[in-house]
């Protein structure tokens, strides 16, 4: 395929592909002054459950989406088929600063004098900061037609197969009286409602994939006509432009009570989800220091390095570099829950930063919990020829501290391999009795699985013996999908020994800032002007 279509169909490939496995439903209620909710259902394939569990998900969306004040009746869970449904109701003061996570049809409320003014809009895509859907533009487009139509030809039948399941649907209950209404169907008292599916999808970019390669038949397409195509596939996706407004009206629920009842549950929903309650911001990353720079190059980018795929050329990359670094958690820190690169500049002060806010969060975080000594990357583009090294490079790291902690028994029925207890769903995978040896005293190592449990809230473990007495153990432990922890005895345990876990009951989550430079190419810091570094 000729190098100007894959630069356009991995784009819309990959924006498609994104939502396929999603079912989402959403029921806007909204008062004349912009305030309301929206009832959330969004239900996950099977392929999101193969590495998540269904709290998990559920937190992730809860935390990714914007304008929110509080959440109730929040629930997540696994469906017979193996999918994942989350549910829970959204509450906003203003309709116009929400943002929703896996917004398939993204609904664009605007207040104006005459009342409140929606728009409805598929979002299939990122977008910049001005809103704007994000995607290259070929430059030379003699020919397209042609290899539209081959590549469309290719694409198609993968991505049928990827976004078949797909499912959007809204309604919309709004006050007082509805005038400049197009596409949406319904009328007031029964909500508005717009809705489409893969299938509709696919055959309305059938329809736009054709007229596109028929406009570059009978003439050469500049860039500008490429973009009202692209505009024009963004319409016909929903078969038209969703709009409405809405003029007077009374209130169709009172927020403040509904709202006020939402924050009195919140908190229990919070501890159920691991959902950190915002903490005061943190000090200044110390012992900041580059360990390390890699300059990245077509040639040489790594191969798995699928972020930055290059849409002209998949067999090349985008070039970029990343930056290495170490700092200095408080001691008490005990994971990382995000983080993201503020400003990168050159020496010639040009920034660095890709449009793309998803390429500024923070890369391959780590944490050693004993020495509290922060590892991780961040990527921005290439320094100019002539400015190689960084003027400024800054951004934030969020973190998580303990609050109040308390000790849970596992109610096992014995002793022994295999026993299982409802608590953390917990499941004494293995237990061994080992004698002394050259190593270690007698004692016994025991593994266990436990769900609805992060790493993170375990603070330990210990062993209460039949006579009263507590016995701390030893301990290690992994996460993925669920948690395990490898624990040791500091002597042999006896029948009739009780296993119990020290958890954190509560957690804070902390913002730390980093700022350094100037530095040179490979990350050293360099003299700074009328002084010293």
């Amino acid at each position: 395929m000729h190098a100007q279509a894959r630069r356009f169909f991995p784009c819309l490939l990959l924006c498609l592909a994104l939502t396929g496995c999603l079912e989402v439903e959403d029921t806007w209620t909204l008062n004349p002054d912009g305030s309301g909710k929206v009832a959330r259902k969004v239900v996950f394939g099977k392929s999101y459950a193969a590495f998540s569990k269904p709290s998990k998900i559920a937190r992730e969306l809860i935390e990714k989406c914007a304008g929110v004040e509080v959440w109730s009746d929040v629930s997540s869970k696994k469906l017979k088929d193996g999918r994942i449904e989350v549910r829970g109701t959204a509450f906003f003061k203003d309709a116009s600063k929400v943002a929703l996570e896996h917004d398939l049809l993204e609904a664009v409320f605007a207040r104006t004098k005459a009342g409140l003014v929606l728009t409805v809009k598929p979002d299939f895509g990122k977008k910049d900061k001005k809103g704007k859907a994000k995607g290259p533009i070929p430059a030379d487009m003699k020919g397209l037609g042609e290899m539209l139509r081959g590549g469309w030809a290719i694409q198609r039948a993968p991505l049928e197969a990827m976004i078949g399941g797909l499912k959007a649907r809204a309604r919309y209950h709004l006050p007082g009286t509805l005038s400049e209404q197009r596409v949406l169907t319904g009328k007031q008292g029964e909500g508005l409602t717009v809705s489409v599916t893969g299938k509709q999808i696919l055959d309305r970019v059938d329809a736009v994939i054709d007229a596109m390669a028929k406009a570059s038949d009978s003439k050469e397409l500049t860039p500008k006509d490429l973009e009202r195509l692209k505009a024009n596939l963004q319409v016909k996706l929903l078969a038209g432009k969703p709009h409405v407004k809405a003029s007077g009206g009374k209130p169709l629920f009172d927020y403040a009570a509904a709202s006020a009842a939402a924050k009195k549950a919140w908190p229990a929903i919070r501890q159920r989800l691991g959902i950190p309650i915002l903490g005061k911001q943190g000090a200044p990353l110390s012992k900041l220091k580059v360990v390390g720079v890699r300059y990245v190059q077509h040639h040489d980018a790594d191969v798995m390095d699928l972020t930055f795929v290059s849409l002209s050329r998949p067999d090349e990359h985008e070039t970029h570099a990343h930056v290495h670094l170490t700092a200095q958690l408080p001691a008490g820190a005990l994971e990382i829950t995000g983080g993201a690169v503020g400003q990168a500049l050159d020496l010639a002060g040009k920034s660095l930063l890709f449009e793309d806010e998803d390429r500024h969060e923070l890369k391959s975080t780590g944490l050693d919990t004993k020495t509290k000594t922060l590892s991780f990357q961040l990527v921005c583009k290439l320094p100019s020829p002539g400015a190689l090294g960084f003027r400024k490079l800054s951004g934030k790291v969020k973190y998580l501290l303990p609050g109040g902690k308390k000790d849970q028994l596992l109610p096992f029925k014995a002793l022994a391999k295999g026993q299982t207890c409802a608590r953390y769903k917990a499941t004494l995978k293995e237990l061994e009795h080992k004698a002394k040896d050259a190593l270690w005293k007698a004692r016994t190592e025991f593994q266990l699985k436990l769900e609805g449990l992060r790493k993170s809230q375990l603070a330990g473990v210990y062993a209460l013996l039949p006579n009263g007495k507590r016995l701390p153990c030893t301990y290690h432990s992994s996460s993925f999908g669920s948690l395990s922890v490898w624990a040791k005895s500091p002597q042999p345990l006896p029948t009739g020994t009780k296993i119990g876990l020290s958890v954190y009951t509560r957690q804070t989550q902390h913002t730390a800032t980093f700022s350094l430079g100037p530095l040179d190419a490979r990350g050293l810091p360099m003299a700074k002007k009328g002084g010293k570094q």
